[in-house]
């Protein structure tokens, strides 16, 4: 079995991460900074979790959308999905991705749908 390459890696340690954390919701913005935060929301306020070169941005949303099943979006559009995370001994967590914007603007929320502390998610309702 090939080992996963540090960008998957990375990636499901931000998603186990915010379930550890027991994290709300996971914000991951482009910045003009050579670095981007990837903030949590957890019991109503926003913590920086890491920050994330600006260069890797990119390829975590397209691993976050591959993972979520969303089709390739439209400059100016938005796309929705859900990502299922399964984890130690049948553990899971359910996430609602939103991916909007491209290059300079690109951007995700993940809300936690499942398990502990999190939120119903109706379509549209990520802000």
């Amino acid at each position: 079995m090939a080992e996963e390459s540090p960008l998957v890696q990375l990636t499901y340690a931000i998603l186990l991460s915010a379930v550890k954390k027991n994290a709300e919701k996971i914000s991951l913005h482009a910045a003009a900074a050579p670095s981007t935060p990837v903030d949590f929301v957890i019991d109503g306020a926003i913590v920086e979790e890491l920050a994330l070169p600006t260069t890797m941005l990119g390829g975590v949303v397209r691993r976050l959308s591959i993972m979520a099943n969303l089709p390739f979006h439209e400059r100016g559009e938005e796309a929705e999905g859900h990502i299922h995370l399964l984890f130690g001994e049948a553990q899971s967590a359910w996430f609602a991705l939103r991916v909007f914007g491209h290059g300079p603007e690109l951007s995700a929320t993940l809300r936690r749908v499942s398990g502990p502390r999190a939120q119903p998610v109706v379509r549209g309702q990520y802000r």
